[in-house]
């Protein structure tokens, strides 16, 4: 995407809400699937970070090392890493999500959005690409 990220839409198109510090649920050195109260989280927005009960001494996790997010249903499944890591914190999530749209389908819409303006403007803003205009080098009568 050239011109935008789904968190930026999500930021600057008024749609995005943003959750500080929402605590997912408590460790039990057993339960390795917690819920966000928010689905369709956006990527590049999500921090996950455990602490003790009532101390505000977060340490973060670290994705796909201490646990996977499915954002379209805000499910977190913590790994054999983070379940050791957690042992019986409290489990803290700050993102953006945006209501009726998922990831995936901001991102197509940003996707197409950008081929549009590529193709009004007749220039590529992303990545270079090479074009071969052919002349046969007579005027054009007109």
């Amino acid at each position: 995407m050239a011109y935008s990220t789904t968190l930026q839409f999500a930021q600057r198109s008024g749609l995005g809400l943003r959750i500080v510090d929402e605590n997912v649920g408590t460790g039990d050195n057993l339960e390795t699937d917690f819920d966000l109260d928010f689905d369709n989280v956006i990527t590049g927005s999500y921090v996950l970070s455990h602490a003790v009960s009532s101390s505000n001494n977060f340490t973060a996790l670290i994705e796909t090392t201490h646990y996977t997010l499915d954002k379209e249903s805000g499910r977190i499944i913590l790994t054999a890493a983070g379940l050791a890591d957690v042992g019986t914190d409290v489990i803290y999530a700050t993102y953006w999500y945006v209501e009726g749209f998922s990831d995936s389908v901001i991102s197509n819409l940003i996707s197409a959005a950008d081929d549009e303006i590529d193709q009004w403007t007749g220039r590529k803003w992303d990545t270079p690409t090479s074009v071969t205009e052919y002349v046969d080098g007579r005027p054009t009568l007109g």
